[in-house]
Parts: C-alpha cells; sequence; structure tokens
C-alpha cells in the first residue's frame, strides 16, 4: 500500500466516523460546521499540546468544579 492506496488499485475504506464529546472540542481547538464537517488546526481533531498537560488541565477543571 503506497499513499494510501492499496496495490489492487482500490481505494482504502475510510475509517470510522466516530462522534466526538463536546468537551473535546475546545481543547482540540476543533470547531463543528454541521453535518458531519469540523475545522481543525490540522484537517481532524488532534491534541495541540503534549496529553499530560491536557489532563492535567482536565483534572484541575474538574477539581473546581467538585469544590
Amino acid at each position: 500500500m503506497a499513499d494510501g492506496v492499496p496495490s489492487n488499485g482500490r481505494s482504502a475504506p475510510a475509517g470510522p466516523n466516530l462522534p466526538l464529546g463536546t468537551v473535546k472540542l475546545a481543547p482540540h481547538q476543533v470547531r463543528p460546521l454541521g453535518s458531519n464537517a469540523v475545522h481543525a488546526p490540522f484537517g481532524r481533531a488532534l491534541p495541540t499540546a503534549p496529553l499530560h498537560e491536557m489532563f492535567a488541565r482536565a483534572r484541575e477543571r474538574r477539581t473546581a468544579d467538585e469544590e
């Protein structure tokens, strides 16, 4: 398979269209555009910071909400 095209000449099947939780939109800098489209800095929903920093921020938010 080169460049996402199998050697038999057919295009590779698209991956599953999984839902993205709304809580992940802001940290991943994703804006929904309607239907299944999104606007994201990398063309898809990818972390914009190291995961350990994102988890630390999420933990701080959750702790603040519990107080």
